[in-house]
Parts: C-alpha cells; structure tokens; sequence
C-alpha cells in the first residue's frame, strides 16, 4: 500500500504482480474500507502510540550510551507508563508483549550481548576506546559540560583485616617473613564518587548484614561525620543500595555545585542500569554514559587513578595498626575499619590524584 500511495508506476496491478498481493486486498485498503491488522488491533494496545514512541527512543538513547536496556527493563518502564495513564492498580504485561512491541516497531531487535571473555581479548582496541571517546565529546559539546558537572563511580572492596605486602629488612638466605593476618576476613565495599573538578563526594559504606548497627559507625570523628552507611546480605552493592547512594549522595551534593545538567560515568554494572536508576537520573537531569566493559582500567578514572593507591594505604594502615602493638580482640571489627578507611582516603583522595586520574582516562 505504501508503494501505490508512494505514486508506484502502474498503480495496484503493477503492485499486485511485484509484491503478490490479493488485489482486493489493496483496492479495499486503497478505499479506507479495510484496515491492515496492525491498525486494527491499535485499541487492544496496552500503550498508547505516544508512550511506545517514549520506549523506542528511550531504547534509542539507552543504545548510544552504551549500555543497552534489557527486555525487563522496557517492560518496567512500559508498567510504569501505563500506570501513570491510568492512575491505579494495572495487571502484569502479557507473555508475548516484547515481541508484539517488536513487531510493530521494526526499528528495534533483540540481540544477544557479546560475552565479556571475548571483549578482553579486545580490550585495547582502538576503535572501542574512540567510539566511547566520541560519545563523551559529543555529550560534552552538546550540553555545554564543565569540569564539576562530569562525574565518576565505582565501587571498591575491602577485606578488614588484609595489610598489603610490604619491604621488609631481615636475615639473609631466610625465606620470606610470614605476617600474622585474621583469620576472618569479611568483605565491605566502599562506593567512591570523584568529578573532573577534583573533588570527591561522601562515600557510601556498604558492610556485610541483615541490619545496619550503630556500633558500626559511632564516635564518628568530623572528616567521617558525612559518610553514609548501609548493609546488604554479602556486603555488596545491588539494586536498592545504588538507587539509595544516587538519591542521597550525588544528587544532593552536585545539584548547587554542578548546575542542572550533569554527567555521570558509570561501569556495567546491573544495579547502575535498572529502569529506577535510569528514571530518576531522566527526571533530574542526569546523563548517563557506560564505559565499555573490557576497557574500564583503561577509560574509568577511579580505576586508572586512584584504587590501587587507595588499597595501598588501606593495607598499610591496617599493618601499622598490627605492628602498635594494640589489642584487636576477636580480629578487626567494623568500628575499627572505618579509621583505616578515613586515613587511606586523605592520602589518596587529593586534588592532584583527582586530577591526573581523569587526565589520564582522556577527561
């Protein structure tokens, strides 16, 4: 129908033998008396036009930032448009919604993600560095960014109790000295956020439990007055813990200082795309940009600049607090790990390590 109304030469016969198309068929729709199926069935649409049209350029978007969005992720936004429509309570989308959305919407298709195995055999590719370089120079000029609107994150993991190995002076043709550790090592992960403007916002503390304690984190000494605390069940970051560091951490703390448009630089990880995190970054003017995922000890400035320093003197610290001698009980608790935290982050968080961390990664 579309090459007749396109001025086909010939008209619907001509169309009739090229496409083998019933010729009824064509001379009704060219009449307006019988409409194709996909027209047809517009009113047992779920969403409206406007909103499918929301998804596909949301897709659209997601796709040039690098990070794709996942089948639950168009379907989380689809329930979260129709629920704002109707006001109320809304059913589960259907099985086989994603591929009647597909169908309709040709632009889109499902793709399988390439494994991360075969991304670090590429890891160093050029084109892969230059493509996400070229993204973040367009966002850049586009949105007229400066230095305290771009931003980074990343999470770090500790081991409470794990010094770094050190130089140590002792008797020649002895072996290596062995250095007493505890036994239980738990792990905590420490969120870390640092923008181009050499600055490093709160960290967010993320201990292994079912429940946050406040002997974990009292007698806070003023530099640790504005940590945030939170637990999760392994001592990892997830879902609800990356939604809760964006809305009480960087939002609040880089809205008066950046402006209203910022960008964030953010890795691969599935809490740092869900339809809550990308949403609430629409909605208060935060650009996302993924690093690709092989290349993030090449391109993301934590990684480059500031991690292994900050392990460094986190192991450091905890071996100088071995060696003085003071009793740790049952092993290094929690309480106590937070100091070692605090001292490894004033060696390692300065504005020239800031600085040279996103010169290096090309920012």
């Amino acid at each position: 129908m579309k090459a007749v109304q396109g001025g086909l030469e010939g008209g619907v016969p001509a169309a009739v033998e090229i496409y083998g198309v019933p010729q009824t068929t064509l001379y009704y729709r060219q009449a307006g008396t019988r409409r194709s199926r996909q027209v047809a069935h517009v009113p047992q649409q779920r969403l409206l036009e406007s909103d499918e049209t929301a998804i596909v350029k949301w897709c659209f978007d997601m796709d040039d930032r690098g990070f794709p969005a996942r089948l639950d992720n168009v379907r989380e936004m689809a329930l979260d448009l129709e629920g704002k429509r109707v006001g109320g309570a809304i059913e589960p989308l259907e099985k086989n919604w994603i591929t009647r959305f597909l169908n309709r919407h040709h632009t889109l298709a499902i793709k399988f993600s390439t494994q991360l195995e075969r991304q670090r055999a590429q890891a160093n590719d050029p084109r892969i560095i230059k493509d996400y370089l070229s993204k973040l120079g367009k966002l850049v000029r586009t949105h007229g960014l400066k230095a305290p609107q771009i931003s980074n994150i990343d999470e770090k993991g500790f081991l409470m109790g794990q010094a770094s190995q050190a130089k140590v002076l002792c008797r020649r043709g002895r072996r290596n000295p062995w250095v007493t550790h505890d036994r239980g090592r738990e792990l905590v992960t420490v969120v870390g956020t640092i923008s181009a403007a050499r600055q490093s916002l709160s960290p967010l503390i993320i201990y292994r439990g079912k429940a946050l304690y406040l002997g974990w984190y009292t007698n806070l000494t003023e530099k640790e007055s504005n940590y945030k605390f939170s637990y999760s069940p392994k001592g990892w970051i997830d879902d609800r813990l990356a939604l809760l560091w964006l809305e009480t951490i960087f939002e609040p703390q880089t809205a008066t200082v950046a402006g209203d448009t910022r960008l964030l630089i953010i890795d691969g990880h599935g809490s740092h795309i869900t339809y809550a995190f990308v949403k609430f970054c629409v909605e208060h003017s935060i650009l996302l940009l993924c690093l690709p995922s092989p290349s993030t000890h090449l391109l993301q400035p934590l990684d480059v600049g500031l991690f292994s320093p900050y392990q460094h003197f986190y192991g450091l610290a905890v071996d100088n607090h071995r060696r003085s001698g003071r009793k740790t009980g049952d092993g290094i608790k929690k309480a106590i790990f937070l100091c070692f935290v605090t001292e490894a982050r004033e060696k390692t968080f300065t504005l020239q390590n800031i600085s040279l961390a996103f010169e290096a990664c090309g920012i």
